[in-house]
């Protein structure tokens, strides 16, 4: 948190001092001249390479989270105040709520008990009630937009991809917005969003309170949401007599999961005894959604001896992911397993059972940026929320028998467009800008993260960036790139065969813009990587080392192509690294 110096806006409100910043926007401690009390303001801050089209998707995005927070009136969810635009810019005026999310909470604590995962249940299951009495849904209940107020209150926040009942959508064609080991099955095979998602959602989040991590955490989005649709559920060690009603929300069948007023109401019944011995999902749900014959759908209870780790769809192979719990985002020391896999395709599920989820981030995800900034409300005394994975993905509908219409799915498929140098297109995140090929899709686990890919169609040609902050490997980036193989010498990756074809030490000199002052080397390899269809890939990376005062930061920047077509490509390398520069 920063100070900043009164700054009058909009002819009412004077900022006083930021609490917080993300991706897209900062809040602001604030004093409301007009009636003399302090709130908080979130100022909206878009990327000047915006097109009109994503700037008034991103505007609309603000104002719709306005409009659901403020159409429910209830304790436990967040007051909004005011909207208005001002710079070009939406603002959004609420309360100042004193404390922190529960995710700051979990970071602090590990663990909750579960009497007061129970409050936090009881809260959250009102609060979802209150909303859908209004008609709205909020659709990303999670750690981070959950406030534990210094008063006792928990409180519902970030309205921000809500949709509300008559009102008009905002999500595009074929795109899901959000974090998707939050997110209820139902949604990520393509069906509707409706109240009994937020209670599965509500259901994660407890889980994560009482067991310490989400069920479905995965370093990527392609794994959290293989996850979230079919891994079981993992045993839980703490939760005791709470636990018929976390996995009475977690009923993979809708038509199964506890109802608010059902899950209420097992919930006084296991808090007064100390557990409960009555049935839970379907039974427990009574008449409502209670169906003779269910569709089946797979167990989240794991069999004897387990659950599978890494298991799920993408059985071709890891996709680049962020960092586990406490990492930057990018590998660690050498010889450790990278948190990108640079020798490893960007995966498509290949069976043809089940859904296929394309997860593809659309036009550096407007919808998704403008709330890089986390919750709504505002933490006072506790960092910004935030940190779990999310993204607008597009996913290809659930097959229905009799269904209506869906939206058809977007897939990366055909053929890479020529190489053109003078058609690139700028990247820019929290952490670097870099530009990447036209025709190319970007397909960043978030604005906010350390991390970003790009591919072209056909899901052959593959760039990759990552940032981290080293703390162990002491080494230059000529050191790092030899001794890990360029990140590609990493326990469990199907990759053989390396061969260096060139490499060269930069002199700090070399670089005029972004790169100036670094340390920068490159590497050019052949290498074999069975989880590509073409496994015999033509390999370049470069590795740069930023002195930061008492730390480092290291970024890896490859490119990886069918050997056959090096020569169509090889000049992509050279020319994307020109336009990287680290955000300082």
């Amino acid at each position: 948190m920063s100070s900043y110096s009164e700054r009058p806006i909009a002819d009412r409100y004077v900022l006083r001092r930021e609490l917080g910043r993300g991706g897209m926007g900062i809040v602001w401690e604030a004093h409301d001249t007009a009636l003399d009390r302090v709130v908080a303001i979130k100022q909206v801050l878009l990327p000047g390479h915006f097109t009109d089209a994503e700037r008034d998707d991103a505007h609309a995005r603000v104002r719709r989270e306005a409009r659901s927070a403020a159409r429910v009136s209830h304790p436990t969810v967040i007051t909004i105040h005011d909207v208005f635009d001002y710079e070009n810019n939406p603002w959004v005026v609420m309360e100042l709520v004193e404390g922190g999310s529960l995710q700051d909470l979990l970071a602090r604590e590990g663990t909750l008990p579960p009497e007061r995962v129970a409050d936090i249940a009881e809260s959250l299951l009102k609060a979802v009630r209150a909303a859908n009495n209004a008609g709205v849904l909020h659709r990303d209940i999670k750690p981070g937009n959950i406030m534990m107020s210094s008063d006792g209150r928990v409180i519902l926040t970030d309205f921000g991809i809500a949709t509300i009942e008559g009102g008009p959508s905002i999500t595009r064609t074929g795109a899901l917005i959000g974090s998707p080991e939050y997110m209820p099955p139902e949604r990520l095979e393509g069906g509707p969003a409706e109240h009994r998602g937020d209670l599965w959602s509500i259901g994660v989040t407890l889980y994560s309170a009482v067991e310490g991590t989400s069920p479905f955490h995965r370093d990527s989005i392609t794994a959290a949401i293989a996850a979230v649709i079919s891994a079981p559920l993992p045993p839980m060690s703490r939760a005791g007599w709470l636990e018929p009603v976390i996995s009475g929300l977690l009923e993979r069948d809708p038509d199964r999961r506890l109802t608010v007023e059902r899950a209420l109401e097992l919930l006084e019944r296991c808090r007064a005894g100390g557990g409960s011995s009555g049935p839970t999902g379907a039974m427990a749900a009574g008449g409502f959604g209670h169906v003779e014959s269910p569709t089946p759908h797979p167990s989240l209870h794991a069999p004897s001896g387990g659950h599978p780790g890494g298991a799920g769809y993408y059985a071709q192979g890891p996709y680049p992911g962020a960092g586990g719990a406490g990492h930057m985002g990018g590998p660690p020391p050498v010889g450790h397993r990278s948190a990108g896999h640079p020798s490893g395709p960007v995966p498509r599920r290949r069976s043809s059972k089940g859904p296929l989820i394309a997860l593809l981030s659309i036009a550096a995800a407007a919808l998704l940026m403008v709330m890089g900034l986390g919750v709504i409300g505002v933490l006072v005394g506790g960092e910004e929320a935030g940190g779990d994975l999310s993204a607008e993905d597009t996913i290809a509908p659930r097959e229905r028998d009799g269904g209506g219409e869906q939206d058809a799915p977007i897939e990366i498929e055909g053929t890479p467009p020529q190489y053109d140098d003078d058609d690139l297109q700028p990247y820019t995140s929290d952490w670097f800008s870099i530009s990447y090929p036209g025709g190319w899709t970007v397909t960043n686990e978030a604005i906010d993260e350390p991390f970003a890919t790009f591919v072209a169609p056909g899901m052959e040609h593959q760039i990759t960036v990552e940032g981290w902050e080293e703390t162990e490997f002491t080494g230059t980036g000529a050191e790092f790139l030899d001794q890990s193989r360029a990140g590609t010498d990493i326990d469990g990756e199907q990759t053989r065969d390396y061969e260096v074809l060139d490499t060269e030490d930069f002199d700090r000199e070399d670089f005029s813009d972004g790169l100036a002052g670094l340390d920068v080397a490159y590497v050019e390899a052949d290498l074999v990587n069975d989880t590509w269809n073409d496994p015999e890939r033509r390999f370049w990376a470069y590795a740069a080392v930023e002195e930061r005062g008492d730390h480092r930061m290291f970024y890896l920047v490859t490119v990886n192509v069918p050997r056959s077509e090096e020569g169509d490509f090889d000049n992509i390398p050279e020319d994307i690294i020109e336009t990287f520069s680290p955000v300082r």
